[in-house]
């Protein structure tokens, strides 16, 4: 499922589990294209779908998403994926990267911006 889901990106750098609900929580995942210290750095986040407690068998699922959220970021190498910062509420979830010689960078990602640059997978 991870090959497809980050193909021309990278290997699956790091994931973040959002709560979903009660007894479920989104899957967040991150890859990075870094062809070395200066760049061009490229990262995909990605939510496939949903980890739920199923009461009748008392395990967990992963339900795939059909249309997956996902963020494409040029000139990013996103290293970290955590929760959304409760007082900015356009705030989807937050991201920090390691852009190697050009410094580090924490930033909110809102809502919005997956529709102004929803990628592909």
């Amino acid at each position: 499922m991870f090959k497809a889901i980050l193909s021309g990106i990278g290997g699956l750098e790091i994931f973040f589990l959002e709560p979903s609900g009660q007894d479920s929580w989104r899957l967040w995942t991150s890859a990075t294209s870094d062809p070395g210290e200066d760049g061009p750095f490229r990262s995909k986040v990605h939510s496939p779908g949903i980890w739920a407690y199923e009461p009748g068998s008392n395990s967990y699922a992963f339900q795939e998403e059909s249309s997956p959220e996902t963020w494409m970021f040029e000139s990013m190498k996103i290293e970290v994926i955590a929760e959304p910062v409760l007082r900015l509420p356009s705030s989807r979830f937050s991201v920090g990267t390691d852009d190697e010689h050009d410094g580090d960078i924490w930033r909110p990602v809102p809502h919005a911006m997956a529709l102004c640059n929803p990628g592909t997978p």
